[in-house]
C-alpha cells in the first residue's frame, strides 16, 4: 500500500512539472471513457433496459402497407381498425387514436393546441397514472357520452397556473365543451418514437374520447389513425403477425385494395430503436477501440525523452487545429459559401436578434456572436437557435429518464456518440 501512494505522489509531480502533457493525457482518457460511457448508457437505455410502459415487450403498433403502389408504412383507418378488434385472436388490448388540433378558448388569449383523440384503453396500456382526478374511462368511449378532456402536466400549469381544484370544470375547444376530468403527471411520455404521427405527438397537451358508432366499420378510406395492442400473454410478434395477414388479406378482398395491401405488426420497443440495434452495438466496439487507443496514446507520450513528447503535442495541436478547420470548411461547403440565409436585398422575419430571444442569454450571446463575425452561414445559426429553444422548452427523453424540459447534457451526450466513429478514425490516422 505505502508503494502504491508512493508511485501516485510520483506520478502527480511528474505531471505537475510537465502541465501540457498532463493536459493532454486527460484529454484522450476523458474522450475515451466519456464516449464509452455516453454509448454504454445509451445501450442500456435502448436495448438493455425496457421502455417506461408495464410490459413492454407485449407493446406493437399495427400499420398498413401497399408497396405495389408506393405505399410502405401507413396509418390504418377505423374500418380496418374494427376489423382487427372483431376477427383477432393475439390481442389482448387495442387503441385507435387520432393526433389533431383545437383552438382552446375561454382565456384572455384563444390559444392553437394540440390533442388526441383516442380510446380509454391508450392510457391504460402505457401505464399512465394521474395525476389528479381519473384518466379515460371505457364509458366515455361510448358515443352519446359526456365530453370529457384529461390535461397534460404541461397545459395544466401553462394555463390553469396548476390550480388543484380545476376538476369539473368547463373548457371550450373549437366552440365545444368538455368538462376537465384528470391532469396527466410531468412523467407521463408519448412522442413521435413511441405513436408516429403527423405532427409533433410530444406537444399533445389534450387527451379526449374518441366515440366510434355503429357507422366506424364503413370509414374504410379515412386512413389517419395509430393503432396500439397489447399481445395476448405468451403470443410473440410473428404469431400476432401470422393472425394479422389472414384479416389483412380479408380487408384487401372487401376493399378491392392493391394486390400487395397488408398490415404490419411491430414490436414497440422495434419501432423505437428502429435499425440503430446493430449500430449501437457496432458504436459500442468502437467506442471500445477508443478507449484502447487512447490508452496507447497515453502510453506513447509518457514513454520517451522531453524534445519527443513536444513533438508529439505539438503535431497533435496541429492536427486537432487542420480538423476544425476542416470542419468548418465543410459546413460552408454544404450552405454553398454564402452567409445570408435570404436573396440579396430580403430581410427575415423574425431577424436572428428577435429569433434568440426565448434562448438562454449566453446561449443568445454566443449565436449572436457567431454571427456577427459570419463565423457560420446564417441559416444555420438560425437552425441552432430553434433547435436549442426547442430543447429548452420540450420533454426530454434520454439515458431512461423523462424531463419535463431540455437538459444540459443532452447535446454533449449526442455528440459524444455521434462523433465517436469519427474521432476513432481521426486517432488511427494520426
Amino acid at each position: 500500500m505505502n508503494t502504491f501512494g508512493q508511485d501516485l505522489r510520483y506520478a502527480f509531480r511528474m505531471l505537475a512539472k510537465r502541465p501540457g502533457l498532463a493536459f493532454v493525457i486527460v484529454l484522450s482518457l476523458a474522450i475515451g471513457i466519456g464516449a464509452n460511457s455516453a454509448i454504454f448508457s445509451v445501450v442500456d437505455a435502448l436495448l438493455l433496459r425496457p421502455l417506461p410502459y408495464p410490459q413492454p415487450d407485449r407493446l406493437a403498433a399495427v400499420w398498413i402497407h401497399s408497396p405495389g403502389i408506393g405505399i410502405f408504412r401507413d396509418w390504418p383507418s377505423p374500418g380496418q381498425y374494427i376489423d382487427l378488434q372483431t376477427q383477432n385472436h393475439s390481442f389482448e388490448e387495442m387503441s385507435i387514436s387520432h393526433l389533431t388540433s383545437f383552438t382552446l378558448t375561454g382565456f384572455d388569449q384563444p390559444e392553437q393546441v394540440d390533442g388526441i383523440l383516442t380510446s380509454s384503453s391508450l392510457l391504460h396500456m402505457l401505464g399512465a397514472k394521474p395525476l389528479l382526478g381519473r384518466l379515460l374511462l371505457p364509458e366515455d368511449d361510448k358515443p352519446g357520452r359526456q365530453k370529457v378532456a384529461i390535461l397534460s402536466y404541461g397545459l395544466w400549469r401553462r394555463r390553469f397556473n396548476s390550480d388543484p381544484n380545476v376538476l369539473g370544470r368547463s373548457i371550450t375547444l373549437d366552440k365545444k365543451q368538455y368538462i376537465v376530468q384528470g391532469v396527466l403527471p410531468s412523467s407521463f411520455l408519448l412522442n413521435t418514437e413511441v405513436m408516429p404521427a403527423e405532427g409533433p405527438m410530444d406537444k399533445a397537451d389534450i387527451f379526449l374520447p374518441l366515440p366510434l358508432g355503429p357507422d366506424a366499420v364503413n370509414r374504410r378510406g379515412d386512413e389517419n389513425y395509430n393503432i396500439m395492442v397489447r399481445l395476448n400473454p405468451g403470443v410473440t410478434v410473428q404469431q400476432a403477425q401470422a393472425d394479422v395477414d389472414f384479416i389483412a388479406a380479408r380487408i384487401r378482398e372487401k376493399d378491392k385494395r392493391d394486390h400487395t395491401f397488408g398490415m404490419t405488426v411491430t414490436g414497440l420497443l422495434d419501432q423505437v430503436v428502429g435499425d440503430v440495434r446493430r449500430a449501437l452495438l457496432v458504436l459500442l466496439g468502437a467506442v471500445t477501440l477508443v478507449l484502447l487507443t487512447a490508452c496507447e496514446v497515453v502510453f506513447r507520450l509518457s514513454a520517451g525523452d522531453a524534445e519527443a513528447r513536444g513533438k508529439k503535442i505539438l503535431r497533435l495541436a496541429w492536427a486537432l487545429a487542420v480538423i476544425a478547420v476542416i470542419a468548418v470548411v465543410v459546413l460552408w461547403a454544404f450552405y454553398g459559401f454564402r452567409y445570408n440565409a435570404r436573396p440579396d436585398g430580403l430581410r427575415l422575419d423574425p431577424s436572428l436578434a428577435d429569433y434568440v430571444l426565448p434562448l438562454k442569454p449566453m446561449e443568445a450571446r454566443g449565436i449572436l456572436f457567431l454571427a456577427r463575425w459570419h463565423i457560420l452561414p446564417e441559416s444555420y445559426l438560425y437552425g441552432l437557435a430553434d433547435v436549442r429553444s426547442m430543447a429548452n422548452g420540450m420533454q426530454s427523453f434520454i439515458f431512461g429518464n423523462v424531463y419535463e424540459h431540455g437538459v444540459w447534457f443532452y447535446f454533449p451526450s449526442v455528440l459524444l456518440i455521434k462523433s465517436t466513429v469519427g474521432w476513432l478514425a481521426i486517432v488511427l490516422l494520426a
